[in-house]
């Protein structure tokens, strides 16, 4: 194998980390209820081609810079991690997009709190990462608040609320082969082959369900793109500066958010227990940033 493959990896930051993903929480979150919005409208594989598309449109000025300093746009020596990491990416997204369309924005995202169980495991599978007590209990503090606020049941719900699930543990998967990327490979390499791969692969099932675009829709689709780069960025930070099980509980932040733009833009009030499973969020994400001040 490649000496690039072998490259130590950068200096651990937990807290810096942890910040950066609970900043890519924030812009998710944003996105996502841009994506319910859309996806009133148009299906699932055309909205994350057109996402995609927008977002590659933005980046061009960051790929000129970075190519007139030099640095690799698309060149890399590993395009099979890539080529991975975009098959599970391509599978999260389109089940979490199907998930939004039929579950109310707070349900997805509380089903989509259990990835970071996925990926402190996968961690130490495929990263060989070492989990520390701390971790395991600040994610089982989360985990459980998340099981407060989903109330689980058996209704006519319970098919979508399992393609959330699914969309959970390929995402988690994606994310421990992100930390990996980041090792050798630079923010705009991964930006460019992530986003162009998975405008392709939307492209080849939207062309069988192509819906008109409205003015409207055009504008929600750009906001979801800045808000995409912005999610992207930070968790490719978060990443790269700390080992993917300690910043996996910041996903936990995104529940406040999606309450608080659930309530605002679809009058999605919570209910008393999301605000007590908020407590056990709350304390698993204090619970983290002090074990990491500790080690």
């Amino acid at each position: 194998m490649r000496a690039a493959e072998h490259a130590d990896p950068p200096p651990d930051r937990p807290v810096a980390g942890i910040t950066a993903n609970a900043a890519s929480m924030a812009a998710s979150s944003g996105g996502d209820a841009l994506a319910k919005l859309v996806l009133a409208v148009l299906p699932a594989p055309q909205t994350l081609m057109l996402r995609c598309l927008f977002l590659l449109v933005l980046l061009p000025p960051l790929f000129a810079l970075t190519a007139r300093r030099g640095l690799p746009v698309l060149a890399t020596r590993r395009a099979w991690l890539h080529l991975m990491r975009f098959c599970l990416q391509f599978a999260s997204i389109l089940a979490a997009l199907t998930a939004l369309r039929n579950l109310p924005l707070t349900t997805v995202t509380t089903i989509m709190f259990v990835a970071p169980i996925f990926i402190v495991f996968s961690a130490v599978a495929i990263l060989g990462e070492r989990v520390r007590m701390h971790q395991l209990i600040s994610v089982a503090l989360g985990f459980i608040g998340c099981l407060i606020v989903i109330r689980p049941r058996g209704d006519g719900e319970m098919l979508f609320m399992l393609i959330a699930l699914f969309s959970a543990a390929t995402w988690a998967i994606s994310m421990t082969l992100l930390r990996l990327l980041t090792r050798t490979e630079s923010h705009v390499v991964i930006l460019a082959w992530s986003n162009g791969l998975l405008m392709l692969g939307a492209a080849a099932l939207a062309v069988f369900d192509w819906r008109p675009l409205q003015a409207e829709i055009v504008w929600l689709l750009i906001g979801m793109a800045v808000l995409q780069v912005a999610g992207q960025w930070f968790s490719m930070t978060a990443v790269r500066i700390a080992p993917a099980s300690t910043v996996a509980p910041a996903q936990y932040t995104q529940i406040i958010w999606s309450t608080i733009i659930g309530a605002a833009v679809f009058s999605e009030w919570p209910a008393p227990s999301v605000l007590f499973g908020a407590i056990f969020i709350v304390a698993g994400g204090w619970w983290l940033m002090r074990g990491e001040r500790m080690a």
